[in-house]
């Protein structure tokens, strides 16, 4: 069995025995396994993102030059039949699905918006000897975006 003295004697022949050669080994070797996984995370991402169904298109549009020319809220077939048509408007157009967008969340007005919105708007003149209306002011404003579903951020 190894006594504590002797581990002490161990730890300090290994420190001694230590160069600048294999601190930066081991610097090198963390740097390596920080970066694969970091690799690994975004692998994981990705496989991710594509196991999810791919979204189905809302519509599809017929551009020509790269300008959409016509939307069309049928399936891909059909599109595909008006593009082959003789029709002379139809020629060099290209099909290509249109898909919905993912839309930001929408925040409350501050009190600061609130205030210019009011001032530019309203058929008042300006704030003098409102100040006691103004909470009911900035309250409609919330109940408004209340009624659209904007909620104050927890």
């Amino acid at each position: 069995m190894t006594t504590t003295d002797e581990l002490m004697k161990l730890s300090c022949v290994y420190a001694a025995a230590w160069t600048d050669s294999d601190r930066q080994a081991t610097h090198a070797y963390d740097a390596l396994r920080a970066a694969i996984e970091s690799l690994v995370k975004e692998r994981d991402a990705l496989k991710a993102a594509l196991a999810e169904p791919a979204a189905e298109p809302v519509a599809w549009g017929c551009f020509k030059d790269g300008v959409l020319q016509l939307e069309l809220i049928d399936t891909k077939e059909v599109v595909g039949h008006w593009i082959k048509s003789d029709e002379p408007e139809m020629q060099g157009m290209k099909a290509a699905p249109l898909y919905t967008a993912a839309q930001p969340p929408r925040a409350p007005l501050t009190t600061a918006q609130i205030e210019k919105i009011h001032d530019e708007e309203s058929c008042l003149p300006d704030m003098v000897g409102m100040k006691e209306q103004w909470p009911e002011i900035v309250r409609f404003a919330r109940a408004i975006e209340a009624a659209h579903g904007i909620k104050e951020s927890e």
